[in-house]
């Protein structure tokens, strides 16, 4: 099934103008986005229907004048990637992202 996607006004050397297309297709999809994070060559949309990851988390427990001990844990979180670095794969990322979520989600 294919999705519209609404990519009026693109301007895609402007990245926080990707951003915001980025937002207002999810919005359009009946979608909701926590986090919107620029990494190099992308961004890492944070949603709760994304992919699920795992990263370690280190918190402080106890520190003394020479050593410091920490607790590391597993956290889980959902994100997908969409890559920056040609328009043409922004366009196909975006849509197969969008339908993915709404599948996960259960939108239609």
């Amino acid at each position: 099934m294919k999705i519209e996607l609404d990519l009026e006004g693109l301007d895609f050397d402007n990245i926080e103008n990707v951003k915001q297309v980025v937002i207002n297709n999810f919005n359009d999809h009946g979608l909701s986005i926590s986090k919107l994070r620029t990494v190099k060559g992308g961004l890492f949309i944070y949603h709760k229907a994304g992919m699920v990851s795992t990263r370690k988390v280190r918190t402080l427990v106890e520190e003394s004048d020479t050593q410091r001990t920490y607790s590391v844990r597993r956290k889980e979180y959902t994100s997908d990637f969409i890559s920056t670095e040609s328009l043409e794969s922004f366009k196909i990322n975006l849509e197969i992202i969008i339908q993915e979520a709404k599948q996960r989600k259960g939108v239609k």
